[in-house]
């Protein structure tokens, strides 16, 4: 399932809470960015936001192209998250909510001249009800917990049986626990996880040493044939002062290679072309202890072929680019006495 995020911002904190609105500016501006010199040895960078309100807003642009088909998704949302603690171990307690999804899907066949277009918009009654979108109707308005390590890593996704049950309904009664387990975990993934991982840029383990630069791997599966593996490469590139804060600018490229799962290689699946390449940046608060905006473009390139028979060999060509920017638009200071 492709999809992206935006739509009305309608959420706030709930009444019980005691907030006080807080200035957060991520515009792109003319401050000067001072560059980080090396010999910043020791600097060690985590998240560790106080407790408040974040109204956040992401979109995701999907480009697929392959020799028969070509699909192009757009998605909006506005969300809010509701850090309440960080705990003594450095994990980062919060809640999650939809407010408002947008999505436009077009695709189309090579040998065609019209695209089929399709809407969806949680403020549209009639794309509401719409059996392919109902995922997204379900997840409209229902608060998850997450849990983010220190380091920008997802520890835990709970809280999705109210989804659960609106998607499915009484049907839910029947399901085994690992019917049950896997739909969870679905949900989980494709409304949160995937969303949530892109906020939080994964910061070194350690402090950085003198270049200011820091690495790790990235693997990735898509079942049934393929896995990618790719380096991603950061570098702590400059800071800019502003309102009392230190926005530090993180730049970062990804390079990596497509390969076969074990299936495709007794299949006789080869590989003649599988590039993984990216870009990314960030903007990560020193005050505030989070990333207030993030810009990543990934693209995969491949060409691989399948022996039918003796005299006919298959070819497939597949390219895919996405390009995902998130920012936090507003926030609000929660007391201590909520």
């Amino acid at each position: 399932m492709v999809f992206a995020i935006v739509g009305a911002l309608s959420g706030c904190t709930q009444q019980s809470d005691r907030a006080e609105q807080v200035a957060i500016d991520t515009t792109t501006s003319k401050v000067p960015i001072e560059p980080m010199r090396p010999g910043g040895k020791g600097l060690s960078l985590r998240y560790s936001p106080p407790p408040m309100v974040l109204y956040c807003v992401a979109q995701q642009e999907d480009t697929l192209d392959t020799d028969s088909v070509h699909l192009r998704v757009r998605t909006e949302l506005f969300f809010t998250e509701r850090i309440e603690r960080v705990t003594p171990a450095g994990i980062i307690q919060m809640r999650f909510r939809y407010d408002s999804i947008r999505l436009v899907q077009r695709y189309w066949e090579t040998d065609s001249t019209r695209p089929s277009i399709v809407r969806y918009s949680s403020t549209d009654s009639t794309t509401q009800r719409d059996p392919q979108f109902e995922m997204l109707a379900a997840a409209i308005g229902e608060e998850i917990q997450v849990m983010v390590s220190s380091k920008g890593t997802i520890e835990e996704i709970s809280g999705v049986a109210g989804i659960v049950r609106r998607l499915l309904g009484r049907t839910v009664d029947s399901l085994d626990v690992q019917q049950r387990q896997i739909v969870d975990e679905q949900i989980k993934r494709e409304l949160f996880g995937n969303v949530v991982v892109q906020q939080f840029l994964v910061l070194p383990s350690e402090p950085l040493d003198s270049t200011l630069r820091w690495s790790r791997t990235v693997e990735q599966e898509f079942p049934p044939l393929f896995t990618a593996r790719a380096t991603a490469t950061y570098v702590l590139h400059g800071v800019e002062r502003r309102a009392g804060d230190s926005l530090l600018h993180i730049r970062a490229s990804l390079d990596g290679a497509i390969g076969l799962q074990p299936q495709a290689k007794r299949a006789g699946v080869v590989i003649r072309q599988g590039k993984v390449r990216g870009t990314a940046s960030g903007i990560f608060s020193q005050r505030y202890g989070l990333m207030l905006r993030r810009q990543n473009m990934i693209e995969y390139d491949l060409v691989a072929e399948a022996r039918q028979s003796a005299n006919s060999i298959h070819r497939v060509r597949q390219r895919k680019k996405t390009v995902y920017t998130f920012a936090v638009t507003a926030a609000a200071m929660l007391s201590a006495d909520r």
